[in-house]
């Protein structure tokens, strides 16, 4: 096995369980959002921490988090498919970027809503995929492409790890439908990330 798919399974696996709670309690927030208040707060599994640890508070207003989220609500509700490149003038246009088109910022929230479809994007997965990319549309295509080349190889990495990762899921199988999608690509992800940061390093 490549040694990039033996670093993404310990990044995989280390993560995973967080990544579920923040996909199960962001679809719980949608469907009540009276704890808006809370949930724009630090916390475990809540808005404000998602986005920092996914490294992209620094794109906002630290005093907008739950303005950011009620534009978030606003853009899905009118917006059911995968318009990450939209998304980032949408929020750049309603004052919350800094004045910029925050396309890794845009894209981790709307992946914070649909982990089946939608990717983050970030510097070290743009790397990994070997040419400049301009639009998220454009790393999407690229994306996929790398996804349908290095299937066998995917599903073989989570073969190995099959056990943990199902005793990871126990707990959200009645909370996430399509779970399998949803380890998937947050193992594709984490391949990507990996090749992109030994790529850089050397």
């Amino acid at each position: 096995m490549d040694l990039n798919y033996i670093f993404a399974t310990g990044n995989f696996l280390q993560s995973y369980r967080s990544d579920l709670l923040y996909f199960s309690n962001f679809q719980s927030f949608i469907i009540d959002q009276s704890n808006i208040d809370l949930y724009s707060k630090k916390g475990e599994g809540t808005f404000k921490n998602f986005i920092n640890e996914y490294r992209v508070a620094r794109n906002t207003d630290k005093f907008k988090t739950k303005e950011l989220l009620i534009a978030t609500i606003n853009w899905l509700q009118k917006n059911k498919s995968i318009k990450v490149d939209e998304f980032a003038k949408y929020l750049n246009r309603n004052k919350l970027t800094h004045g910029k088109t925050a396309l890794s910022l845009a894209s981790k929230i709307l992946f914070l809503s649909d982990p089946w479809n939608i990717y983050p994007y970030d510097n070290q997965a743009r790397s990994a995929l070997k040419h400049k990319i301009l639009s998220y549309n454009e790393y999407y295509k690229s994306l996929i492409n790398f996804k349908l080349e290095n299937e066998s190889e995917i599903k073989y990495a989570l073969k190995l790890i099959n056990s943990h990762v199902s005793f990871v899921e126990k707990d959200f199988k009645n909370k996430l439908f399509k779970i399998e999608l949803i380890r998937e690509n947050r193992f594709v992800d984490k391949i990507l990330w990996s090749i992109g940061k030994n790529k850089n390093n050397t």
